[in-house]
């Protein structure tokens, strides 16, 4: 998946290390970059974006922001494509705006607009864009976040609020940024990299090894199983909760109870292989099996359906008018 970072302040933009971005983007997170920043001298945020393969030309432009006293915050977005062609087009940010084009290289937001990044893949909007507007929106050259911001924008909203709000019903899975002249907004479990700076996706090997144990309190598999992996297996801690979180996801959202058996043996077996202690390895699978089962008992099988039903998802998404 994609990477945030949104730093808070200039402390962020002095201390943050060249070498952590980079170590992000060389995770595949190489098909375009966009960078928003906060200029204090008129009060706006700005962006610009930049094309697959041109890393370098991204780090002077970063470089002439940090040496920049009124650049006092910064959002870059560097992407990873799951869906949409790899071209500025589907670079994020993306602008929503009432005159504007929503794919706009470079630009200063206007008191009425709003730029989204995403971290996640957002398929369900396909979908919906079709039930509301009666039209097909191609996702091979289209990306869902560049359709997200289409949708808004067709619907004449642009309500920094209610777009958050819509955007919870559609996916609470993924990260959001949203960010306009007077407020910005994150969406989703976002977390520290340290205290002046945030990131969207803490699921690399680099960024584990780079800010240590102590900090997993934030993530959330529950803090006692995920303290007991991490002290002992350090930086195969990321793998494991990887793997943990999208059995999980999978198991609430799209399957039934056989496979819920199937895939807990899937992970029994993944844990297996890296716990040698018994008595520790049963204490962690139970737990396990306890959180998924409850899970699982909140789900019937209308919550299954309505997982799929897109009308049900559309009525729900236009009650906010």
């Amino acid at each position: 998946m994609c990477q945030i970072i949104y730093i808070k302040n200039r402390k962020g933009i002095n201390d943050l290390e060249e070498e952590f971005i980079k170590r992000q983007y060389d995770n595949n997170n190489n098909d375009g970059i966009g960078i928003v920043y906060f200029d204090k001298s008129i009060n706006k945020w700005k962006w610009k974006k930049f094309e697959k393969d041109k890393y370098n030309e991204f780090i002077e432009y970063y470089r002439n922001l940090k040496n920049d006293k009124n650049i006092i915050k910064i959002a870059i977005h560097l992407r990873n494509a799951t869906s949409g062609e790899t071209n500025l087009i589907n670079t994020h940010p993306f602008l929503i705006s009432k005159n504007r084009d929503i794919s706009l290289n470079e630009g200063i937001l206007n008191d009425n607009e709003i730029l989204i990044m995403e971290n996640g893949v957002s398929s369900e909007i396909f979908k919906i864009y079709n039930f509301m507007f009666n039209e097909n929106i191609d996702k091979n050259k289209y990306s869902d976040t560049y359709t997200i911001a289409l949708t808004f924008r067709k619907m004449n909203l642009f309500d920094i609020r209610k777009i958050a709000e819509k955007i919870n019903v559609l996916d609470d899975t993924s990260r959001f940024l949203l960010i306009s002249n007077k407020k910005v907004v994150f969406l989703g479990e976002w977390h520290n990299y340290n205290d002046n700076v945030l990131i969207s996706n803490y699921g690399y090997y680099g960024y584990y090894g780079y800010y240590g144990v102590d900090n997993t309190k934030r993530l959330n598999i529950s803090e006692r199983i995920e303290r007991k992996i991490a002290e002992k297996f350090k930086l195969e801690y990321s793998r494991l909760f990887i793997e943990y979180d999208k059995i999980k996801r999978k198991i609430v959202y799209r399957y039934g109870s056989e496979t819920k058996y199937y895939k807990l043996k899937k992970f029994k077996k993944f844990l297996k292989t890296i716990i040698d202690d018994e008595k520790e390895y049963n204490e962690i699978v139970n737990e396990l099996i306890k959180e998924i089962e409850e899970i699982n008992n909140k789900n019937d099988k209308n919550d299954y359906e309505y997982y799929d039903d897109y009308e049900y998802r559309y009525r729900y998404w236009r009650r906010w008018f």
